[in-house]
């Protein structure tokens, strides 16, 4: 038995969306404060120069938090494949010790807590398949891990 847990979109929102955001809006937050002198002076453009920043600077540890420590993760029979894209490892079911979820939090992304740190650490992130009208209520997903985790521990 092999299934993806995690949802297709999880290229786009470690790699892509990143990237556009370094790029666009780190890009022009750069352009305000090395952009043409004539803009320099004005205090419209000085205000929007240092908000451009404070978003920055607030916002892109948040997708670094949230996106680009994402991985893919496909259920096995007795354990999870795990892989950043360029390295995939294997941990047992019984070697979780909680799984989480998000609420209200776009995109949505479960956690797993493992009982010993591997090559990616002892807390994972990724992101189960996307749902329509998700919203109020962690993935469902969520708690069927937790019963797979505590079969697991029950039969280990």
């Amino acid at each position: 038995m092999r299934r993806q847990l995690s949802s297709r979109a999880t290229f786009v929102y470690k790699f892509i969306v990143p990237a556009l955001w370094v790029g666009l809006f780190g890009g022009a937050t750069a352009m305000l404060f090395v952009g043409p002198g004539a803009l320099r002076g004005d205090p419209g453009v000085d205000l929007l120069r240092w908000a451009f920043l404070a978003l920055f600077a607030s916002i892109t540890p948040l997708l670094y938090w949230l996106l680009v420590r994402l991985k893919v993760v496909t259920l096995l029979e007795d354990s999870l494949e795990i892989s950043n894209f360029t390295t995939s490892l294997q941990v047992p079911l019984r070697d979780v010790e909680r799984v989480s979820g998000s609420v209200m939090l776009n995109p949505p992304v479960i956690w797993l807590e493992l009982r010993q740190p591997v090559a990616f650490g002892r807390r994972l992130v990724f992101m189960p398949p996307l749902r329509l009208f998700g919203g109020f209520r962690r993935d469902p997903l969520v708690e069927e891990l937790r019963d797979l985790v505590s079969r697991s521990a029950t039969r280990g």
